[in-house]
């Protein structure tokens, strides 16, 4: 099959049709006043890894043009004669899309449209004649922005380990100042000793605080992270939680990240990133806390155990326009309450507005039910382009 499409930047509109449709043939018009080479490029290769054998190609139309683009595509037709050839409209330019509508009406061309919400490209003539689309993954994305998937920067946590990682994580939201203060011994402990253990006895800190810091230990042991193997020292189980219990954040992150990862199908955890995938080297700005995919919309969070500063709503913001412009759904989830904060409340929640960054407060709902949770920030998708 022959598909003409109009090439669009925006990354659903432009690969959701091409990897539902798999057409052998694709051509891309595109106006070389607004598209660059190295986008078609990044398009390119993000469509030949998954459709090796599809042959691409690029021609120039101008958009304001109709009488142009009518004698560019009569060209294609005409090469193709007697081929099956489809149309597709998603994300193409008024005169673009009104110049496709014209063949279609007059030819046995076959015109589609992507309706994102009912995860189906139609007949622009016959809605009964639908197909099923086939998602985007976190790597299309990458690919179509000319980066690359490069590490995760944690040690992952199985699956047999979420519901005890899960209780923990709540333990300690429910007592941030004593992780707080246990967690700045604890790395400072292993930034001197090689060692897989650790002495609670060279604490130094009020009884009342040392009572707390006990219990949250006692709370590591139940879970399976530490065992006490004397009086006041611990071992940690495996070699990974060592690097959970000397990272103050970390916790969050897992958190969001499980819940996700209990609801979805494609989640990662510190999502590294080289966002020039042929430069040899990363650059700033390059990790992402959660990333979680569902159903081709990108949801970027970014996990913050302190007081959200404006830099962080703002940072978060920026990643996901550069993850993928406006579908992508930022979000910043923290175990700080805001409301503590009324005299500057309002200039938060404005941030948070003006940057389209969703907030999940931890701290004040951490027994929200997650599948709310994260459909409350799904629901809230910048561009509506390709929804009916």
């Amino acid at each position: 099959m022959v598909q003409i499409d109009f090439f669009d930047k925006n990354i659903i509109s432009t690969l959701v049709p091409v990897f539902s449709l798999k057409p052998d043939i694709l051509y891309f018009l595109y106006d070389k006043e607004y598209d660059c080479e190295k986008d078609r490029n990044d398009f390119r290769d993000a469509i030949l890894y998954r459709l090796p054998n599809t042959s691409i190609e690029y021609i120039s139309a101008n958009r304001h043009d109709i009488d142009n683009i009518r004698e560019v595509l009569d060209d294609i037709i005409k090469k193709h004669t007697g081929e099956d050839i489809c149309m597709e409209i998603t994300g193409g330019a008024e005169l673009m899309i009104a110049a496709a509508t014209e063949f279609a009406l007059t030819s046995s061309i076959i015109l589609y449209y992507l309706d994102l919400t009912a995860e189906k490209i139609y007949q622009v003539y016959d809605r009964s004649k639908q197909i099923k689309i086939q998602h985007l993954t976190a790597g299309d994305y990458l690919a179509a922005s000319g980066a690359k998937y490069r590490c995760a920067s944690h040690y992952m946590p199985e699956e047999d380990e979420f519901d005890n990682i899960i209780k923990m994580c709540e333990e300690i939201f429910d007592h941030i100042p004593v992780w707080n203060t246990l967690n700045h011994f604890i790395a400072n402990y292993a930034s001197t000793s090689v060692t897989n253990d650790f002495k609670i006895d060279n604490l130094k800190t009020d009884k009342a605080s040392l009572t707390e810091i006990n219990h949250l230990l006692k709370r590591f042991v139940r879970y399976g992270f530490l065992k006490e193997v004397s009086a006041g020292r611990y071992m940690y189980v495996k070699s990974k939680y060592k690097q959970y219990m000397t990272n103050y954040g970390i916790w969050l992150e897992m958190y969001i990240y499980i819940l996700a990862k209990r609801l979805y199908h494609e989640v990662y955890l510190g999502f590294v990133i080289d966002w020039r995938k042929n430069d040899g080297y990363d650059t700033s700005d390059n990790e992402i806390d959660v990333v979680v995919m569902h159903k081709s919309i990108p949801m970027l969070i970014s996990c913050k155990m302190t007081k959200p500063a404006s830099k962080d709503i703002t940072e978060i913001g920026y990643l996901a326009k550069r993850f993928g412009g406006d579908d992508c759904i930022s979000c910043l989830a923290t175990t700080y309450s805001l409301e503590n904060e009324k005299e500057i409340i309002s200039s938060v929640y404005n941030r948070f507005k003006n940057m389209n960054v969703g907030l999940i407060q931890v701290a004040s709902n951490h027994k929200e039910q997650s599948c709310y949770m994260f459909d409350r920030i799904f629901r809230n998708i910048p561009s509506k382009k390709h929804m009916v």
